[in-house]
């Protein structure tokens, strides 16, 4: 697989902040509770708590959906799917307590767009971009606290460049032309 590094360095990541996994993966769908507490006032900004995608959200001809995550780190998703199961739309999925743990957007059934990442406090973990479903453009990784910790340009799926917040601040990384 051609991101499988960058892949391993983002899991290694989320472990590390979130800790392991907790078992298999719920076959039940995540019903998001209506009363979850706010964080105090001051906490850092976090992702906002579900439901994020309600059915007028959803792009023509596709129904709004509940079930597993992908991951078995996530407690469940939520996403817009057309009558044969193809994802078409927003597409979100949680930690436990109803918090973003991951959102962005499918085109008949590939990512498309951004895509970002959160610790389970709700911090920013990665932002990556995505097109016709392939890693493209600028990717960026942050450390607890949003602390830029690295940043990859990818074009079509092929990794072009990589480098380290030791090697350049995230101004720095954001200005390097990527293809």
């Amino acid at each position: 697989m051609r991101v499988s590094s960058l892949s391993l360095a983002l899991a290694a990541l989320l472990v590390a902040a979130c800790g392991p996994s907790k078992g298999a993966p719920s076959t039940s769908p995540a019903a998001p509770s209506a009363a979850a507490t706010p964080p105090p006032a001051s906490a850092p900004a976090a992702a906002p708590a579900s439901p994020s995608a309600p059915p007028s959200r959803c792009p023509p001809g596709t129904a709004f959906t509940r079930g597993p995550a992908e991951s078995e780190h996530e407690s469940g998703a939520e996403w817009c799917a057309r009558p044969d199961g193809t994802r078409h739309g927003h597409y979100v999925t949680f930690w436990e307590r109803d918090r973003k743990a991951a959102e962005g957007d499918y085109v008949a059934g590939k990512r498309v767009g951004k895509w970002t990442r959160y610790f389970r406090h709700g911090e920013v973990v990665s932002e990556e971009l995505y097109r016709d479903g392939e890693p493209d453009g600028v990717w960026f990784a942050y450390s607890l606290r949003r602390s830029f910790a690295f940043a990859t340009c990818f074009d079509r799926g092929r990794r072009v460049w990589q480098v380290s917040s030791a090697e350049v601040s995230e101004d720095e990384a954001r200005a390097k032309p990527c293809p």
